[in-house]
């Protein structure tokens, strides 16, 4: 019984600290996460399945041949690490648009992992299709990023 409220505790003190964690990408970075959250608003679809690709790919790479699966674990989770608060400012954004407000990249940022981490934790539609799916669009948006060309309208920079 105590070995569960440990587990538990745990989860919940992680929410706090990847928040951070998204925080400090988008402040350190701001352009960057700027035009991966642009990249993700034009081309939601193309990143998402961009994401799946190299999901599969890394998976694949993993039960075939451990050491590449191991290889190439790195850099998965460093793109997760760099689109992911571009992702979750851009599910804030989308929220905040209902209620036609323009809210500042913090205010999206927390609103969307707010959202998100909540939602991830409804059992089996949380954790099979919202947990996933963020993490995955982020990947595919800072790949698609990676080799498009900054559009002439974007500023970079928002706040």
């Amino acid at each position: 019984m105590e070995h569960k409220l440990i587990q538990g505790l745990a989860l919940i003190l992680m929410i706090p600290a990847l928040y951070a964690m998204l925080v400090i990408v988008t402040t350190a970075i701001p352009n960057v996460t700027a035009r991966i959250g642009e990249t993700l608003r034009r081309r939601c679809l193309l990143s998402i399945l961009i994401g799946i690709l190299l999901f599969a790919i890394c998976a694949a790479a993993a039960r075939f041949a451990p050491k590449i699966g191991q290889f190439l674990a790195v850099p998965f989770i460093l793109l997760i690490l760099v689109g992911l608060p571009s992702a979750i400012e851009n599910l804030g954004r989308r929220i905040h648009a209902l209620r036609a407000v323009e809210p500042s990249r913090f205010s999206a940022l927390t609103l969307g992992w707010f959202i998100y981490a909540f939602a991830a934790l409804v059992p089996f539609v949380g954790w099979f299709v919202i947990l996933p799916l963020l993490p995955l669009a982020a990947v595919g948006s800072t790949i698609v990023a990676l080799f498009t060309t900054p559009s002439a309208g974007s500023s970079g920079n928002r706040e």
